[in-house]
């Protein structure tokens, strides 16, 4: 029987939460509870800036494999996004490493689409491990109930923390600590760079927990870092108004508030079309950020129209999903891929032509291939 890591419920702060090479500067309470001043706070998220400009490294260490999963076959499920797609060959790439057969699924967020496409994997009887990006089990409760009834091990991405699926799956990017992180970070980026007085908004798409959250977490960090900020939260209706309605909802919002200049969309495709519609309306003082940068975002940084863009190692993360279905499969502890913490690299205007990122907006760690080699006792990575 397999081991799954016990959950970490706790908000880990401070210097307890390493993303990059360096401690993190967060920290629960709020400003007044920790006795710091406003320009304590704008020092410190300068200090975290700073820490995030630099490149990640690779620490993910989970020991040997407890044997071999060639042969064995997995299914991951990817959202229908630009970025969901361009992830498909990463993780094709990290189990061909092992021998594990993927099968690759894109599902959009309709609730008859999620519940085909669970109905059809719990039924599979050659399902040896699952990887779930972005679909929050509460869409397929009754299918991860039955899947993991089966002993199937079951990792996720990008989903929330919930009692209903903790204690049987581990979650490699859990919106309760890692996006969390990511997101205190963006406020921080703002922060830093207003020097404590701009105002912004945050664009978010709550059809899911994660995102809904994204919102949320910024909100409540320029609450707590920055009184002199201001800031408010637009919900937008779907993920097809990227790079159509939302450009010009945008545009609208800034339009009837032109005291605000800076603007966090919650991930990088959101930014599709917005720079060219903001040049369109003469709004050249507004500042753009983001989080999990894909190719127009470095496309963007490149022409100095986004501001900010805290931008994912996905080979990595990749990685470390397929190391933890090997682990579970196999009968192993996945406890370090349940406690990892994904490395993320700010990218501006400034850094964006010295970073080692592919087109895709990924931060390239040359050592990741022989890193997991050696790992998993492969020698020379294929």
């Amino acid at each position: 029987m397999r081991t799954i890591g016990r959950r970490i419920g706790t908000v880990i702060t401070g210097a307890a939460l390493v993303i990059s090479a360096s401690a993190a500067c967060s920290s629960s309470g709020s400003s007044a509870d920790r006795g710091t001043t406003p320009q304590e706070n704008i020092d410190n998220a300068r200090a975290r800036v700073a820490q995030l400009e630099q490149p990640p490294t690779v620490d993910y260490d989970p020991g040997p494999l407890p044997g071999n999963p060639a042969g064995k076959r997995i299914v991951v499920v990817l959202p229908t996004t630009a970025k969901g797609s361009a992830n498909d060959a990463l993780f094709r790439h990290a189990a061909e490493q092992l021998g594990i057969e993927v099968e690759i699924r894109n599902v959009d967020t309709t609730s008859e689409k999620i519940t085909d496409t669970f109905d059809e994997i719990a039924r599979d009887p050659n399902l040896d491990g699952l990887y779930v990006n972005s679909r929050d089990p509460s869409l397929w409760q009754a299918q991860f109930d039955q899947i993991a009834g089966r002993g199937v091990p079951i990792v996720l991405g990008a989903i929330t923390d919930d009692p209903a699926w903790t204690s049987r799956s581990v979650n490699v990017m859990s919106s309760s600590r890692v996006v969390k992180q990511i997101t205190e970070d963006a406020a921080d980026w703002m922060v830093a760079d207003s020097n404590g007085t701009g105002s912004s908004v945050v664009f978010t798409i709550p059809v899911q927990r994660t995102l809904s959250a994204i919102g949320d977490t910024y909100r409540a960090r320029l609450n707590d870092t920055c009184p002199g900020c201001g800031v408010e939260v637009v919900d937008v209706k779907g993920f097809s108004s990227i790079g159509k309605d939302l450009p010009g909802t945008v545009v609208s919002y800034l339009q009837s508030h032109p005291d605000v200049k800076y603007v966090f969309l919650a991930f990088g495709d959101m930014v599709t079309g917005v720079p060219d519609a903001l040049r369109a309306a003469g709004l050249s003082d507004v500042k753009l950020s983001t989080q999990s940068a894909g190719a127009s975002n470095i496309q963007y940084l490149n022409q100095g129209t986004e501001a900010a863009d805290l931008a994912y190692t996905h080979p990595y993360m990749a990685y470390v999903a397929i190391d933890a279905l090997a682990r579970g499969m196999l009968g192993g502890s996945m406890q370090t891929a349940d406690e990892w913490l994904m490395p993320t690299q700010l990218l501006t205007p400034a850094n964006v032509g010295s970073a080692n990122v592919n087109q895709e907006g990924t931060i390239v760690l040359p050592e990741l291939d022989e890193h997991f080699a050696r790992i998993w006792g492969k020698g020379t990575p294929q």
